[in-house]
């Protein structure tokens, strides 16, 4: 069976969603969402929905302080005709603390503050006990790190679903359930796409499938090189000194991070080291005590008399390029194919920012922001990977 569109968007994860949302707001043209499970069935689902400004590459922490309004207001945006209710509470405002875990890297904090100074003037140095001031039961020993307001968390999920029904609402097409078998390129322009539903006949595909990009590709004689770190988030009960919650922690290394998490729990979790021949379908989700522990002991030092049993637990994978940078731009001698994938641990934080950037290459040909230093095909020569 043949479907015919104008816009193809690949995965239905945060990405891919706020994609679909930024063409069905800025352009007429018929757009489509294809995701190969059910919606939101990929790494977003596993996500821990960070959204905070702390990025050690400066694009990204632009993309970050852009995408943030669009969280904060995400409250009244996103309500749709046939669901008044469907945002409540997607996104909880905490603030955010970018600290070092062993007090060991304040020269890494000082030179963050200086690269976010020029973003936003709500980032400030937290001074000992500042925070515990602020939230009470919050550990006094805590310094040398840098705080702003504005920051907090979503329910990955729910916020997903959420912006691709509103796109769903200005005529998004979403196909689930759907598996791309080829990308038909002819004369070095996108013709159509063979998934295993029927052919789509369209000439702009836009790839939002992070780690299952790489298949995407290979067989147009491309290669991302795309790396993965494994990860897990583990959930803890928050101790009894924590009256009025806390803010988002995160490690200036960008190893760990800690939020608060409702029914009194809190979910902290760690990027792993690169792993190799990682499969994203079949994640092993075993977390082995050692790495439990190394979380625990992060999360107790942010809130001191926490229970250092998790209550439960997943593993996540992330993925990047080589620098530790994500991919985002247009595939070479394939026009009309657009990639927008590794970004790692930084997508719930940028993906509304992405989205708009993505819209303004595919209609307009340009962006208002560079992002040349993300282009897919780059040589890279500085890492970013934490």
């Amino acid at each position: 069976m043949k479907h015919i569109t104008d816009m193809l968007v690949v995965g239905s994860g945060i990405i891919g969603a706020s994609i679909a949302f930024a063409l069905t707001e800025t352009t007429h043209h018929r757009v489509t969402l294809l995701e190969k499970g059910p919606l939101v069935s990929g790494m977003t689902r596993r996500s821990a929905g960070l959204v905070h400004p702390f990025h050690a590459h400066p694009l990204l922490a632009e993309l970050a302080v852009a995408s943030y309004p669009f969280y904060a207001q995400s409250a009244a945006q996103l309500v749709t005709r046939s669901n008044p209710r469907a945002n409540k509470n997607a996104f909880v405002e905490t603030g955010a603390a970018l600290l070092s875990a062993d007090g060991a890297h304040t020269a890494k904090i000082f030179a963050r503050a200086q690269m976010l100074a020029s973003l936003s003037r709500e980032i400030a140095p937290s001074a000992r006990g500042a925070l515990a001031a602020i939230y009470p039961g919050v550990s006094e020993k805590i310094q040398g790190g840098l705080f702003t307001p504005r920051a907090g968390y979503a329910d990955a999920v729910q916020m997903t679903q959420n912006i691709t029904a509103v796109a769903q609402e200005r005529g998004l097409h979403v196909s689930t359930g759907t598996y791309v078998k080829q990308i038909i390129i002819n004369g070095g322009r996108v013709k159509s796409v063979i998934t295993t539903t029927g052919e789509i006949q369209t000439p702009l595909v836009i790839l939002a499938t992070g780690a299952w990009t790489e298949k995407l590709l290979t067989p147009l004689h491309h290669a991302l090189g795309l790396q993965f770190r494994g990860g897990a988030i583990l959930f803890f009960e928050q101790p009894e000194t924590l009256t009025q919650g806390h803010p988002l922690f995160l490690d200036v290394n960008g190893e760990y991070f800690l939020r608060a998490h409702p029914y009194r729990l809190s979910a902290a979790g760690y990027v792993a080291n690169p792993i190799e021949n990682a499969n994203a379908d079949a994640l092993d989700e075993y977390v082995s005590p050692a790495s439990s522990a190394r979380v625990a002991q992060f999360a107790a030092a942010c809130l001191p008399n926490l229970n250092m049993t998790p209550k439960r637990g997943h593993t996540i994978l992330y993925d990047t390029l080589a620098d530790g940078l994500p991919a985002l731009g247009s595939v070479p001698d394939a026009e009309g194919l657009y990639v927008a994938a590794g970004f790692g641990a930084s997508a719930f934080s940028v993906a509304p920012a992405v989205g708009e950037t993505i819209a303004q290459l595919v209609i307009d040909g340009s962006a208002t922001r560079d992002v040349s230093s993300f282009h897919p095909f780059r040589k890279t020569s500085r890492s970013y990977a934490n």
